[in-house]
């Protein structure tokens, strides 16, 4: 391929990458404000249920390249009630995923699904099978 069609290619793919990235601004602390909202909820009462850090949860929602951990993403998921589906966006919204393959997300998982959003029962079965607490 010579240096003409190389150039080609790049400004080609560039152009579309550039319209992907315009939408790039809406972050994970954008999708989980929207999320709160949606489910009619405050962020003081979503971060006194997950039993966070007001500095920490604050630093979640201002500081616009910081990415929570996973623990605390399904931490936040269960305290506002999530479903598996909303669970999965949120988790996705961070670069994460509930795995079938991961023992801690199955018991999570099977927690979501069976609607028990107790942090205590949840974190105490984790423990039980000897896997980090949310």
């Amino acid at each position: 391929m010579d240096d003409k069609n190389l150039i080609e290619k790049f400004t080609e793919h560039r152009k579309k990458i550039d319209v992907l990235l315009e939408k790039f601004d809406y972050t994970f602390a954008n999708y989980l404000r929207d999320l709160i909202k949606n489910k009619n909820m405050s962020e003081v009462e979503v971060y006194k249920k997950a039993h966070l850090d007001r500095r920490l949860f604050s630093k979640i929602r201002k500081e616009k390249n910081y990415m929570p951990s996973k623990q605390t993403i399904l931490t936040i998921a269960v305290a506002m009630e999530l479903n598996l589906q909303e669970t999965g966006e949120l988790l996705k919204f961070a670069g994460y995923s509930l795995s079938r393959g991961i023992k801690s997300d199955v018991i999570i998982t099977y927690f979501i699904e069976n609607k028990v959003y107790d942090l205590f029962l949840i974190n105490d079965t984790l423990e039980h099978y000897k896997l980090k607490s949310l």
